[in-house]
């Protein structure tokens, strides 16, 4: 059972074909001698149908979403008929909802500013503006935009998952971006996960 994992940085998971653009980046050489190089904007080195899962956390906002198309294209050639890929990502109406006055609202303004803008003013603009230019982000994506994208890409079914929660063996518990960023309620805040079917 071949799985695939994408942009996966410092973070390997067991079992997995680990792979990232930039291991060079990863500091910790036992990490990066164990990190295939992959670049999603371009064919992946693998046969068609060759996978069974296809997993990538917080990686495809860092796509155009003509890239986003393309990478998701590959996914499916390269899973194997009823493969799931599962993409967590920022959910761009969950960030907007920034603007309506709640306690994970000013939790979270207040979470981004003190950490990413260090500024006194508390205000929803300034961490929406940060959230869509910071960290190389090129697309935040919604739910349907992201669904449309799987459909249009071959998908035939989807499904909405929590945090670390699937309904496959093997896609739980996967999520951990949470916890390199220190702040895992932010995380889960931010994210939407999908699962789509080959």
């Amino acid at each position: 059972m071949k799985k695939l994992h994408l942009g996966c940085g410092a973070d390997l998971k067991e079992n997995w074909i680990n792979t990232d653009a930039f291991p060079e980046q990863i500091k910790n050489k036992k990490i990066r001698d164990q990190i295939l190089k992959l670049d999603v904007t371009e064919i992946f080195p693998f046969n068609n149908d060759e996978f069974i899962f296809v997993y990538s956390e917080h990686m495809i906002e860092h796509l155009t979403y003509k890239q986003g198309l393309f990478m998701l294209k590959e996914c499916y050639r390269v899973l194997k008929p009823g493969g799931i890929l599962r993409i967590a990502t920022p959910d761009i109406l969950k960030i907007l909802s920034l603007y309506n006055e709640s306690k994970d609202s000013e939790r979270y303004i207040k979470f981004s500013i003190d950490n990413f803008i260090k500024t006194k003013e508390y205000n929803p603009n300034l961490v929406i503006n940060n959230f869509v230019r910071d960290w190389g982000h090129k697309f935040i994506y919604d739910q349907s935009t992201l669904i449309k994208s799987g459909l249009d890409s071959g998908f035939v079914c989807t499904n909405l998952c929590e945090y670390n929660e699937s309904n496959y063996n093997g896609l739980e518990g996967l999520e951990m971006h949470g916890k390199n960023i220190k702040n895992e309620w932010a995380i889960k805040f931010e994210t939407m996960i999908i699962e789509f079917t080959k």
